[in-house]
C-alpha cells in the first residue's frame, strides 16, 4: 500500500510538493495530493488556515488523516479582513463591507486582533422588552398562545421601549415564545393616540401574545465599548472601540462562508487536534426560524453519506449556525474530547431525513406517510466525551446534540451547559408513529445550568416519539431553568416509548425532575430526583396503556408541590392490568418500590394526583410497596446525593448511582 505525509503550512506555497521542506499553504491542495496514493497523513503547522470556499470532500477521499503538528495551534476558519477604517463625528469607527449586498449576505459575528466582539442588542445585559398587559387580543386566549392561522404585522408596545427615531429597519427583532424564537425585520414604530406599535416588514404566522422580546443591530443603540452594527443600506460596518484599542494597529475579520468543510461520501477521514473559527449564516429573506430546535439552521461542517469519519480533540467556536452535521446515510463516525463554544445554534445534529408525518387528531390519525429509504439511515455514530457550552447565542431555541432521526448513536460522558434550550434531543416523531430513532444511548453526560428563564418547554433530555431500545442512563443533571413552563431534567415528550431511563441524577430543576407528557411503557427506575423547585413529577395525558412504570427511585424534595398534572386512573376504559390486585383496577402508569421524603412534611401530609392520601393512593394500586423516609443522603442541602451505608434505600434493591465517572474521560 502506497503511504505518504504531506506538510502544510501558511508560509508555504501549493507549487511545492508537500513535504517538510517544502510544505503545502492549502488543505485543498493537500486533499489533492493525497488522492493519488492509498492513504495519506497531513500534517499542518501553527497559523491560520483561511478558507474563500468550504473544503469540499468526496467519494475519491479516503483514508486520509489531517492533524495538527506536535505542540501546534493551527485555525482553519472562513474569516475575511475588513480594512480602511476610518473615525466618525459621534467616535464610533466604521468600515466598507461592499460583499454584504443584502442581509442574507451579513455575518453575526466579528473579531478584533482575534478576539470575538458581541452584536448590539437593546436592552443591555441580557434584559427584555416586554408586551403591555393592555394588548387587544382573542377572547379567551391566554398570554401566551399559539395561533397558527393568524397573521400579526403589528404588535402593541409599551410607549417609549424604542425610540420611534431609531432606524430600526436596519435591525431584527427576536420574539421569544414557547419553544422558539422568531426573527423578523421591523419597519419602524407607529403612535396612535396614547399606543406604540411596532411594525413588521413580514408578518409572523404564529402568534405569541404577553411577548418577551430585544431588538438587535440597531446603531442607535451602540453604546458599550466593544459593539458592532451593519448598516445594510449603506454597507458600512460600525464599532464603538474598547479602552486601549487604537486604530493604527486594529486587525479587523469577519466570517464570509457558511460552511467550513462538507463531506459527501467519504470515508476514513479524519481530523485532530484543529481549531474551526468562524463561519456565517444569515436567514434567508421571509425566513423566521420558528421551527423546533432551530432545527434549519445550517452547520459550519456538514456530513453526508461518510463512513468512518472523525474529529478528535478539535474545537469548534465562534460559528454562526449549528457546529458538525451528521446527515443522511453517514454511519459509524465519531466525534470525541472536541470542544464547543460561543456557538450562535447548537452543538451537533444527526439526522438521516423526514421519515413520516401526519395531520389531524388524535395523534394516532396516520396521514401523509413517506417511507424512508434505508441506505439514509444514520447509524452506529459516537459522540463522546465532549464539551458543549455557550450555545445559542443567536439562535437560543437550538439544542446542545440533536438527534432527529437516527439508530444506534452513543452520546456518552459529555459535558453539556450553558445553553438557553435542551442539552440532548433523541427523536422527531410525535405521536406513536413508526419511527427509526431506536437504540440510542444517551448516558453518563453532565448536563446543568441551561434554559436560563428564556423560553419554555424544555429539559436536559428531552424525548420523541417510539424509540425501542433506546437509553437516558447516569447522566448528572442540574441547574435547569425555563420562562413559563418546562423547565424538567428529563423530558419524556409526545409519543416518548420503550425507553429506559436509568441511574439518573436530577435535580434543582425549575419544573419536575422527571415529566411524561404521553407515552408508552417508559422504564424509570434507580433515578435520584432531588428537587424541583415548583413541582417533582409531572404527568400530563391518559393514554388506554401503561404510560410508563415508575419504580425504585428516591424522590427528595424540599419546596414546591409533589405531584402535578393528570395522575388519575378512572375506570373509564375497558383495559385491565393485573388482575390480581383487583380486577376493577384499571392503571394507565404504575408506581412502586420507591423512596419519598420531604423532611418539611409529614407523610400524612402528603398529597398525591390532585388531593388524596397515601391510604388512597394505595387503593388505586400505586406504591403499595413504597416508602416514607430518610434515604439518608450525605449532604442533600449542598446537593451531595450519595447515599450512606446504612441508607433504607438498599433495602428496597436500590442501587447506589456512581457519578465519579460522568463528564468527559482523559484523552
Amino acid at each position: 500500500m502506497k503511504t505518504k505525509t504531506f506538510y502544510l503550512s501558511p508560509k508555504g506555497s501549493d507549487k511545492g510538493d508537500g513535504s517538510a521542506r517544502s510544505p503545502f499553504a492549502s488543505l485543498s491542495q493537500a486533499f489533492k495530493a493525497a488522492r493519488d496514493v492509498d492513504s495519506a497523513t497531513v500534517i499542518l503547522k501553527s497559523g491560520e488556515y483561511k478558507l474563500s470556499k468550504p473544503l469540499a470532500l468526496g467519494a475519491k477521499d479516503t483514508r486520509i488523516s489531517v492533524k495538527a503538528a506536535p505542540g501546534a495551534t493551527v485555525v482553519v476558519s472562513a474569516l475575511r479582513d475588513v480594512t480602511s477604517w476610518r473615525v466618525e463625528p459621534d467616535g464610533l469607527w466604521s468600515a466598507s463591507i461592499p460583499w454584504v449586498t443584502s442581509r442574507e449576505k451579513g455575518f453575526r459575528q466579528f473579531f478584533v486582533n482575534g478576539e470575538a466582539r458581541a452584536r448590539v442588542v437593546y436592552p443591555k445585559n441580557g434584559g427584555l422588552l416586554e408586551a403591555p398587559k393592555s394588548e387587544e387580543r382573542p377572547e379567551g386566549v391566554n398570554w401566551e398562545v399559539w395561533t397558527h392561522n393568524t397573521l400579526r404585522s403589528r404588535f402593541e408596545i409599551n410607549n417609549g421601549d424604542i425610540d420611534s427615531s431609531w432606524d430600526i429597519a436596519n435591525g431584527e427583532v427576536v420574539f421569544y415564545h414557547f419553544w422558539v424564537d422568531s426573527h423578523v425585520i421591523p419597519k419602524g414604530v407607529s403612535i396612535e393616540g396614547d399606543k406604540s406599535f411596532l411594525e413588521l416588514e413580514i408578518p409572523l404566522k404564529r402568534v405569541p401574545f404577553g411577548y418577551p422580546y430585544r431588538l438587535f443591530n440597531v446603531i442607535e443603540t451602540l453604546s458599550e465599548p466593544g459593539e458592532w452594527a451593519i448598516d445594510y443600506k449603506k454597507k458600512r460596518l460600525y464599532y464603538k472601540p474598547m479602552k486601549g484599542e487604537s486604530i493604527d494597529k486594529f486587525k479587523a475579520s469577519v466570517p464570509s462562508i457558511d460552511n467550513l468543510v462538507t463531506i459527501d461520501g467519504a470515508s476514513d477521514v479524519s481530523f485532530s487536534d484543529i481549531i474551526f473559527r468562524g463561519c456565517r449564516y444569515e436567514l434567508p429573506y421571509g425566513q423566521r426560524n420558528d421551527g423546533q430546535a432551530s432545527n434549519q439552521v445550517p452547520s459550519a461542517v456538514i456530513i453526508r453519506n461518510a463512513s468512518r469519519c472523525s474529529f478528535d480533540g478539535c474545537r469548534f467556536e465562534a460559528l454562526g449556525g449549528y457546529a458538525v452535521d451528521l446527515l443522511k446515510g453517514t454511519h459509524d463516525c465519531s466525534i470525541t474530547h472536541c470542544t464547543f463554544t460561543d456557538l450562535a445554534a447548537g452543538g451537533i445534529r444527526i439526522n438521516s431525513g423526514i421519515v413520516a408525518w401526519h395531520r389531524g387528531q388524535p395523534e394516532d390519525v396516520i396521514e401523509d406517510v413517506k417511507i424512508f429509504d434505508p441506505r439514509l439511515l444514520c447509524s452506529n455514530n459516537v459522540i463522546s466525551d465532549c464539551e458543549i457550552c455557550n450555545y445559542g447565542l443567536d439562535f437560543p431555541s437550538a439544542c446542545g446534540i440533536l438527534i432527529m432521526h437516527a439508530e444506534k448513536t452513543q452520546v456518552v460522558h459529555n459535558h453539556i451547559h450553558d445553553g438557553y434550550y435542551t442539552g440532548v434531543s433523541c427523536g422527531w416523531i410525535w405521536g406513536h408513529m413508526p419511527s427509526v430513532s431506536r437504540d440510542n444511548e444517551i448516558s453518563f453526560n453532565h448536563i446543568h445550568d441551561i434554559g436560563k428563564g428564556l423560553l419554555s418547554d424544555m429539559g436536559a433530555v428531552y424525548t420523541l416519539g417510539v424509540s425501542p431500545g433506546t437509553r437516558v442512563c447516569n447522566n448528572l443533571i442540574h441547574g435547569i431553568d425555563a420562562r413559563h413552563y418546562g423547565g424538567w431534567g428529563l423530558y419524556t415528550d409526545e409519543g416518548s416509548s420503550n425507553i429506559l431511563l436509568e441511574n439518573n441524577v436530577v435535580y434543582d430543576t425549575k419544573f419536575s425532575c422527571y415529566h411524561m407528557h404521553f407515552g408508552r411503557e417508559c422504564v424509570v427506575r434507580n433515578n435520584i430526583f432531588g428537587g424541583g423547585r415548583i413541582d417533582q413529577l409531572a404527568r400530563t395525558r391518559r393514554q388506554e396503556h401503561i404510560s410508563f412504570y415508575f419504580y425504585n427511585n428516591i424522590v427528595y424534595w424540599t419546596q414546591g408541590k409533589f405531584q402535578t398534572g393528570n395522575w388519575n386512573d378512572d375506570s373509564d376504559y375497558d383495559f385491565c392490568f393485573f388482575p390480581e390486585v383487583t380486577r376493577k383496577m384499571r392503571k394507565s402508569f404504575v408506581s412502586d418500590w420507591n423512596i419519598y421524603f420531604n423532611p418539611n412534611l409529614k407523610k400524612d401530609e402528603l398529597r398525591f394526583d390532585k388531593d388524596i392520601s397515601w391510604e388512597e393512593w394505595v387503593k388505586r394500586g400505586q406504591d403499595m410497596n413504597s416508602v416514607w423516609t430518610d434515604p439518608k443522603f450525605k449532604n442533600p442541602g449542598k446537593f451531595d446525593f450519595t447515599l450512606s451505608e446504612k441508607s433504607p434505600a438498599y433495602k428496597l434493591g436500590f442501587k447506589p448511582i456512581d457519578m465519579s465517572t460522568v463528564g468527559p474521560r482523559k484523552r
